[in-house]
């Protein structure tokens, strides 16, 4: 049994990993949330097994679990880093230059090519040290990874979601069609007839708690398809166009302008008006105040204030 003596000997730091091996079940992940290597991870296991005397968590499967102790030390571990996060730390300011901190993002693979590589590049520029990670969470999901601190940030359009979430409109997106080059036709809007004619690619991200409106649009205003390919993502949509010369897509303008820089693709415009969308962030209230995520969240919308689809 502890005493005080043990108590002031004890690093609080291993709460940390205990917590993060609580929520992502794997040594290599829950270094990788604490910004420490999977080394380090582990020798502070040792150090919390030693201190317990209890393994604490186990091997199963892929990953680990707590123990019968482990999980009873659980909830109160939980709740002491949760009062640090959420009652302590904002009131620590955040240093970006010499934080080593790890941000977690939740991006679809549309944000992963569009969003990403210019927000990486600002983080390189004001937060050098800072690890970025990426992960995917649909609808209700989002409530659970960015409640926990899973992740910080979700940046997308999303569908209804719950009251604990806080959104900011980033910038406005409108639609645009890729074609075959040999159909760019000088760049000019697609014609109704051609548009019936071609084939169409179509994708579907609605398992991710993204509201796909512009397909809804083109079917509401009586424009006849011939769908030949239903995707889950985008990466593959500019390869299919490319390699046949009678497939079209419409998508985001943003993602447009980058599948057309690999020259593969032309732009034309689509042959009617279609609703521009929002793009937002979101975030949970619990780190509404917390410096850090304050911090990012500031950065990614002044990097879309300056030039709206992408971060500069």
């Amino acid at each position: 049994m502890t005493n005080r003596h043990d108590f002031a000997k004890f690093d609080m730091n291993l709460l940390l990993v205990f917590d993060a091996l609580l929520r992502e079940k794997t040594l290599t992940r829950a270094g990788q949330s604490l910004g420490i290597t999977q080394s380090g991870a582990s020798h502070a296991l040792k150090r919390l097994r030693v201190f317990f005397g209890d393994p604490l968590f186990v091997r199963s499967g892929s990953g680990v679990v707590p123990t019968v102790k482990g999980r009873a030390l659980g909830t109160t571990v939980s709740r002491l880093v949760a009062t640090l996060r959420d009652e302590v730390l904002p009131i620590v300011p955040f240093d970006p230059r010499n934080s080593r901190r790890t941000f977690t993002l939740c991006l679809s693979d549309m944000g992963e090519l569009v969003f990403l590589p210019a927000l990486v590049e600002r983080l390189r520029q004001d937060a050098p040290l800072i690890e970025v990670r990426t992960m995917q969470a649909a609808g209700r999901q989002l409530d659970t990874v960015l409640g926990t601190g899973e992740a910080d940030l979700a940046i997308g359009r999303l569908g209804q979601l719950p009251e604990e979430l806080v959104q900011q409109e980033l910038f406005m997106h409108d639609y645009l069609s890729i074609v075959h080059p040999s159909n760019a036709a000088g760049g000019a809007p697609i014609l109704q007839e051609e548009f019936s004619a071609l084939s169409h690619v179509v994708v579907d991200v609605g398992r991710a708690g993204v509201i796909v409106r512009h397909d809804a649009a083109i079917d509401e205003a009586g424009v006849k398809r011939n769908v030949s390919i239903t995707t889950t993502n985008f990466l593959s949509v500019p390869w299919l166009v490319a390699q046949h010369s009678d497939y079209v897509a419409t998508v985001p303008r943003s993602l447009g302008v980058k599948f057309s820089r690999y020259g593969i693709v032309a732009l034309r415009d689509p042959p009617i008006s279609l609703p521009a969308f929002a793009l937002r962030q979101y975030w949970h209230r619990r780190f509404h105040l917390d410096p850090a995520n304050r911090w990012l969240r500031e950065l990614v919308k002044e990097g879309f204030n300056r030039s709206g689809a992408e971060i500069r």
